[in-house]
């Protein structure tokens, strides 16, 4: 695969910036976005938003089926059998190649120019990351659930914030879902 833009973020860092008071251009508000959306990409294991062009170097495995990388796929732009253009193929938006043959198994070198992802960012997904980066910026990872002094006790909010909301957003676009777009 080529070195796609994955320094963009999965919401706007103004978003962020009107949730904590703080800039939108402000370090901590930009590394709690980043390293939300790069661990929701990771979970999900897609880019999430949109990539034009992007390109995917595969081996064949004796199959006709081979997965892309990224999904949804909007477009396949060109595919290429140990260096040669092919047009005997078909591929679906959940990321599936599909070939009118079987391809050499481990040896045949199979390259994809294609686009995927979503523009724009699905609603969800920004709510999630959003939640996720506020979480961060705002109680970070605590480990304490409980602190009992003089026989008081105050609880936190442990982790981060939408756990439960942030899973299921994750699972509903994991890459190999069959009902994803």
């Amino acid at each position: 695969m080529t070195q796609a833009d994955f320094t963009d973020y999965l919401a706007p860092p103004e978003e962020l910036a009107a949730r904590t008071g703080l800039s939108a251009t402000d370090p901590a508000l930009l590394d709690a976005l980043r390293r939300a959306t790069a661990e929701f990409r990771g979970q999900a294991r897609t880019h999430i938003s949109f990539v034009a062009g992007d390109t995917a170097t595969l081996d064949g495995d004796g199959s006709r089926v081979l997965l892309l990388p990224h999904a949804p796929v909007r477009a396949v732009t060109s595919v290429e059998l140990d260096g040669v253009a092919t047009d005997s193929y078909d591929w679906t938006a959940d990321g599936r190649l599909l070939f009118s043959h079987a391809l050499g198994h481990g040896g045949q070198r199979v390259v994809v120019t294609y686009d995927h992802g979503f523009d724009p960012v699905p609603e969800d997904v920004a709510a999630a990351v959003l939640d996720r980066a506020e979480s961060r910026l705002t109680i970070g990872a605590m480990a304490v659930q409980t602190v009992a002094v003089g026989g008081k006790s105050v609880t936190f909010a442990t982790g981060e914030r939408g756990s439960a909301a942030w899973d299921r957003v994750v699972d509903h676009y994991r890459l190999g879902r069959a009902e994803n777009p």
